[in-house]
This record gives C-alpha cells, sequence and structure tokens, in this order.
C-alpha cells in the first residue's frame, strides 16, 4: 500500500471544484465512497467524450466518487477523482485514504 505522504492534491481531488479537499459541510454530505470502473462510451466518430460507469472488465480507469446521505432533495453519488489510467490498486489506495481522513466507508459500486 502507499504511504500517504505519496498522494498529491491532483491526484485526490482532479474532479472535485479547484482540485482541493471538500470542506467539512461537503464530506458532512456523503454517508460513504465508493470505487466503480468507468470507460468512454463515445462513438469513436463524434467528437468529445461520454464516460459511464462500468465493471472491471471494460474499466478504462477507475474513478472515487462520494455517495450522498439520501435527502428529500439530493441522492446519488459525485466524483471526486479519477484514478490514474489502468491502475484499479491506486484507485483503490486513493479511495482508503479518503475513507480514513474522512471517516468513511469504502465500497465497490461494480465488484471485480
Amino acid at each position: 500500500m502507499t504511504n500517504a505522504a505519496t498522494f498529491t492534491d491532483a491526484e485526490l481531488f482532479n474532479c472535485w471544484p479547484n482540485g482541493k479537499n471538500p470542506s467539512p459541510e461537503e464530506i458532512a454530505m456523503f454517508d460513504a465512497l465508493e470505487v466503480c470502473g468507468v470507460r468512454n462510451a463515445a462513438d469513436p466518430d463524434e467528437d468529445g467524450t461520454a464516460m459511464e460507469a462500468c465493471g472491471d472488465r471494460d474499466a478504462e480507469f477507475w474513478s472515487v466518487y462520494g455517495h450522498y446521505r439520501p435527502t428529500k432533495t439530493q441522492g446519488g453519488v459525485i466524483c471526486i477523482t479519477d484514478g490514474p489510467e489502468g491502475d484499479k490498486a491506486r484507485a483503490w489506495e486513493i479511495a482508503r485514504h479518503l475513507g480514513k481522513l474522512w471517516n468513511l466507508p469504502v465500497d465497490a459500486t461494480f465488484p471485480g
């Protein structure tokens, strides 16, 4: 397992606004963290990307998501960071690191 000192904000928060640690109020909106495979589902003839959740077999990379505590006005997940391409283990290290920092459990959305 990677030492926490080797994590950069760019690794931990590359999908979060301003690339910085969420505020305590934002973290309090989560009840768990999730790791999920992601792939680009865009048609090769189209410009741009169409990222979608997928199982490990089809994943290009794995992302770490904050799972919102369900309320009347909010639910679902929000991406906190994308792990390095093809490196599922590193995405899990990031998720476990954030889970310890924020005292949140970590789950797999699409296990193995």
